[in-house]
């Protein structure tokens, strides 16, 4: 039942978001961080996936569009 009630949430998700599950290059800090990351495991994976997918109820959700609409400043990514 639960996995079923997943599913169908699931479909019900208009919002866009892609993901992928890596390991981070090292290098990209430029020597800036010793210890800046940590092996992907599946405990991350578990964590990152359940943190997205509360994203994407936020993203989805009606009063987060309305509150976007309705913000008192200039709301946009330039």
């Amino acid at each position: 039942a639960n996995t079923q009630s997943l599913f169908q949430k699931l479909s019900q998700i208009t919002t866009n978001v892609t993901m992928s599950y890596e390991n981070a290059d090292t290098n990209n800090f430029k020597g800036n961080c010793n210890d800046c990351v940590s092996d992907f495991t599946p405990q991350t994976a578990e964590e990152l996936t359940n943190l997205m997918l509360d994203m994407i109820a936020v993203f989805d959700s009606k009063s987060w569009e309305e509150a976007v609409l309705n913000a008192p400043f200039q709301f946009s990514n330039s």
